[in-house]
């Protein structure tokens, strides 16, 4: 894909060069009617100057001296066969080059010493030909040194005068709406360019503050919801306490107690993905990636032998990585309820460690999930209702602000995640 500035610099120097180009035959044109003017006012002249200065002087018997040493002007005699007082072309050979050259003539009638002769005055055009293909051959010299000329200055002046759109270019492309920090645009003195930063300040601007009231507006809902959650979850047990529910009411009951508690799962990952948003400052250590794992994988045990799942261990390579342990341990923790969660029944999950890279694979489905929107909040790639839609967000975002990266990978009918450091 070009650049704007490469656009601007060809299209000009096509142009430019079209143009020049167009105008090389009508200079070609220009120049040969000149050259033949002046050749044609030289052989008037060189007759009038003979008949008015030279004529009345000359003998018959000067003839063949003057033929001799006068080669374009030469008295030849009363029976040439011509067009008189016209100029014409005419072609004559050239003994010492061997070859027929053009010339143009004029035969005019004259009396020498009472008897009638011929003069003819000729010039050669063959050296008006040749200094005019020497011309056009510099001309078009000159047009593309002015072609290379002019996009070279042109460039320069191009470059200078799109600086300003380039350095906001530049801007909007480092610009995050998630640092919450209005980007800087360089001044400038021309007015489009101006008008151009100030719109994106205003869309920018409009965009953070929207941006802003969508997360207080999240993480003061979560609050919100914590407490009434807290008392619905503690009257549901209640009921499902009392001896006097039918099996029809308790089981009822149990499917409320149900999506309570997947609610309040839901509040907690929403103000747990707005206080990374929010950029809150998570304490940094060092934290072995193998041990961490052996401490979070027995908590998983018992849900995968819910399913039956095999569970194999690979920890060979030490990774020992920057973060928050916390913040860590949600990231694994999300990755294995994820491989359990979205198995299959007597399925495996493979877990590993290897150079800077912590793999965790899972049997499942046997067509690869959808990546377009994998990582995206509460998108799901299958109908269970286990899940909150936020696990893989998570995820993403733990990786992002650690400078991490994510990746899903299926093959060999494996759904696998990478996390690589």
């Amino acid at each position: 894909m070009k650049k704007l500035l490469n656009k601007t610099m060809m299209y000009y120097a096509l142009t430019a060069a079209i143009l020049l180009l167009l105008t090389a035959p009508l200079f070609f044109m220009v120049m040969k009617t000149v050259y033949l003017e002046d050749i044609e006012e030289e052989i008037m002249q060189r007759q009038s100057d003979f008949l008015n200065f030279e004529l009345a002087d000359l003998k018959e018997s000067d003839i063949t001296n003057w033929n001799r040493f006068s080669l374009d002007f030469n008295i030849l005699n009363d029976s040439i066969d011509a067009p008189l007082d016209v100029l014409i072309n005419e072609t004559f050979h050239n003994t010492n080059e061997n070859e027929d050259e053009l010339f143009r003539v004029i035969y005019s009638k004259v009396e020498i010493d009472g008897k009638p002769h011929i003069i003819r005055v000729r010039r050669n055009t063959l050296d008006t030909d040749d200094i005019i293909e020497t011309t056009l051959v510099l001309y078009l010299i000159v047009v593309a040194i002015l072609i290379f000329v002019l996009i070279i200055v042109s460039r320069i002046i191009s470059g200078k005068l799109w600086k300003p759109f380039y350095e906001t270019l530049n801007v909007i492309e480092v610009f995050n709406l998630e640092k919450n920090t209005l980007p800087a645009f360089s001044s400038t003195s021309t007015k489009e360019f101006q008008q151009l930063n100030t719109s994106l300040e205003k869309l920018i601007t409009q965009n953070l503050q929207a941006y802003q009231r969508e997360k207080e507006f999240t993480e003061n809902a979560s609050h919100e919801l914590q407490t009434p959650l807290a008392i619905f979850q503690s009257k549901l047990d209640l009921l499902l306490q009392d001896p006097s529910i039918t099996d029809a009411q308790a089981a009822i009951i149990q499917r409320l107690y149900d999506a309570s508690s997947r609610l309040t799962r839901i509040n907690k990952n929403l103000l747990l993905l707005s206080k990374i948003e929010n950029g809150k400052n998570f304490d940094s250590e060092s934290l072995d990636i193998n041990n961490m794992l052996h401490e979070v994988i027995p908590y998983f045990t018992e849900q995968a032998e819910e399913k039956n799942l095999r569970i194999e261990v690979d920890l060979k390579e030490k990774i020992e990585v920057k973060g928050n342990k916390v913040l860590m341990e949600i990231l694994m923790n999300n990755l294995l309820l994820n491989a359990i969660k979205h198995n299959k029944r007597d399925g495996a999950i493979y877990i590993k460690t290897s150079g800077m890279t912590l793999s965790i694979a899972n049997s499942g489905s046997p067509e690869a999930l959808q990546t377009d929107n994998l990582f995206r909040r509460f998108s799901k790639n299958t109908n269970s209702t286990q899940g909150t839609g936020l696990g893989l967000a998570i995820i993403r975002k733990i990786a992002t602000i650690n400078l991490w990266q994510v990746q899903y990978e299926f093959e060999n009918q494996l759904h696998t995640f990478m996390v690589k450091f």
